[in-house]
C-alpha cells in the first residue's frame, strides 16, 4: 500500500490475475476494485507489489508464472495516468527463469519521469539450480509506453550468492530522503536460525556492492520478512521484523 497525494493504495493476488484498489481521502471513499490484467494461457499472476513516483504514476512489478512450459518471469507496468488503476502501459520483462519460481519482488521509485529524475528499483530473490541470491537492478528515466525490456544498471548481486539450500525471506527496498537506497532481508545461511542483513548504494541504486552487505546488529531467529521505512530526513530509516 502506498499513501501520498491524498491517495492510498491496495494491490493483491487474484488468481490468476492481480486486482488493485484507491482509497480518495479528500472524498472519503473506495473506488471499485480493478481487474485490468489479463495473463496469457497456462499463466498466473503472483506476489503484486506497487510503487508510485512523484508525479503519481503507478508501477506494478508481479511475478508471472507458466504451468504449462514450467519457467517464470518478473514484469513491470506502469499506470497511463497518474493514480489510475484501470490502465496500464504493455508489460516490460525485468527477468527470466527457466524455472517455476517465486521472485519475491518489491519495488522503491523515487523522482519522476517529467522532472528528468526518475528512479525505479527493483529488487528480488533469483533462485536458480544452486544458489538463492538478493539481486537489484534500477532504471533511470525508462521507457514505460513502448513495452521494450527493462533496461537498468544491473542486474547486480545486492547479497552474498547464497546456497540453494538457505531460507531467504524477503528482500524490502526503500529510498530515503536523499534518494540513498536500503535492501534488508533476512537469511539462514549459517545453518542456525535467520537473522536480519542489509547493503546500502548512495547513488541511488546505480551500483550495489554485494560485498558490502552487513548482517544488522544481533537480531537472530527472524521469523517473517523484514519491512523497511523511512524518514523525512537523510539516513532516516526503521526496519521493522
Amino acid at each position: 500500500a502506498i499513501y501520498g497525494m491524498e491517495h492510498l493504495f491496495y494491490v493483491y493476488h487474484d488468481a490468476p490475475a492481480v486486482t488493485l484498489n484507491r482509497y480518495v481521502e479528500n472524498g472519503a471513499y473506495w473506488d471499485s476494485e480493478s481487474s485490468p490484467l489479463t495473463p496469457g494461457a497456462l499463466e498466473t499472476y503472483v506476489e503484486p507489489v506497487i510503487g508510485m513516483d512523484e508525479q503519481g504514476y503507478l508501477y506494478l512489478v508481479y511475478s508471472v508464472l507458466n504451468v504449462s512450459a514450467g519457467n517464470s518471469w518478473l514484469r513491470a507496468r506502469r499506470s497511463v495516468a497518474p493514480w489510475d488503476i484501470a490502465s496500464w502501459t504493455n508489460e516490460r520483462e525485468v527477468a527470466f527463469s527457466p524455472i517455476m519460481t517465486s521472485f519475491s519482488p518489491q519495488i522503491a521509485v523515487t523522482g519522476s519521469s517529467g522532472g528528468g529524475d526518475l528512479k525505479v528499483m527493483v529488487t528480488y530473490t533469483d533462485t536458480d539450480v544452486a544458489f538463492n541470491t538478493i539481486v537489484g537492478d534500477m532504471e533511470q528515466n525508462g521507457d514505460w509506453v513502448g513495452g521494450n525490456p527493462f533496461s537498468g544498471t544491473g542486474p547486480y548481486n545486492v547479497s552474498a550468492n547464497l546456497m540453494n539450500t538457505v531460507d531467504v525471506l524477503g528482500p524490502d527496498v526503500a529510498y530515503d530522503a536523499a534518494d540513498n537506497l536500503y535492501v534488508v532481508w533476512a537469511d539462514d545461511r549459517d545453518m542456525l536460525n535467520r537473522k536480519l542483513y542489509g547493503n546500502f548504494s548512495d547513488n541511488g541504486g546505480v551500483t550495489m556492492d554485494s560485498l558490502e552487505e552487513e548482517q544488522i546488529g544481533g537480531v537472530e531467529d527472524v521469523r517473517q520478512p523484514p519491512r523497511i521505512a523511512v524518514g523525512d530526513k537523510e539516513g532516516e530509516i526503521a526496519i521493522a521484523y
